[in-house]
């Protein structure tokens, strides 16, 4: 409950701008585990700097609930994910499927897609893919920071994919260093690299 307070909290104080789906990605295609928090933050760079967090609850060994904001183009998003975990082993191969909801300024968004993984002892490369839906409460313009410039007129409907090749390098108990690169296709398309802390307690 306290959760869904802070992220209706966050929506109602940034209602002046627009804002598009999340650019992170979770740190892995398994989920945290029954009772476990996890803690990601860092920046994902559209040739600015994006800084996110993203705060994650194992409610079951295999289903993940959590909120994450980012800081967008002088706005920030606040959301709401879930995430459910359908080959999910401690060591070795991992499967899932994530959705999530949220909203930015006067944008909302939502998005769902799977993501796969293999975790090697510290080393936990993975691969996810998500269709992103976003609604555009205002005039959106890229500017520069997209190489496919457009211009959006308020009321807009933006559909776009997002694909992500990551890795998380567990450098101790529950604390990883994550890197990934990024590209998106449709109405939003660019490419764009991820770097962020990760902490599982």
């Amino acid at each position: 409950m306290k959760l869904v307070r802070v992220f209706l909290l966050v929506c109602i104080v940034f209602v002046q701008a627009c804002a598009l789906a999340p650019f992170s990605s979770n740190h892995s295609a398994r989920t945290v585990g029954k009772g476990n928090f996890s803690v990601q933050a860092g920046g994902a760079v559209p040739d600015i700097v994006v800084p996110y967090v993203r705060i994650g609850y194992g409610v079951t060994p295999n289903t993940e609930i959590g909120v994450l904001s980012e800081a967008q183009f002088a706005q920030v998003i606040a959301g709401l994910y879930g995430k459910y975990a359908f080959i999910n082993n401690p060591e070795g191969e991992a499967v899932s499927l994530e959705a999530g909801m949220g909203a930015g300024g006067t944008s909302a968004y939502c998005y769902i897609g799977p993501s796969i993984g293999y975790k090697f002892h510290w080393w936990e490369p993975y691969l996810s893919a998500r269709y992103n839906y976003v609604n555009v409460g205002t005039d959106l313009d890229f500017d520069d920071n997209f190489h496919h410039i457009r211009y959006f007129n308020e009321g807009a409907e933006l559909q776009y994919a997002l694909v992500t090749i990551g890795n998380t390098l567990w450098l101790g108990q529950g604390f990883g260093l994550n890197l990934n690169a990024n590209a998106t296709f449709g109405d939003v398309e660019t490419v764009y690299a991820g770097a962020g802390i990760v902490f599982v307690f």
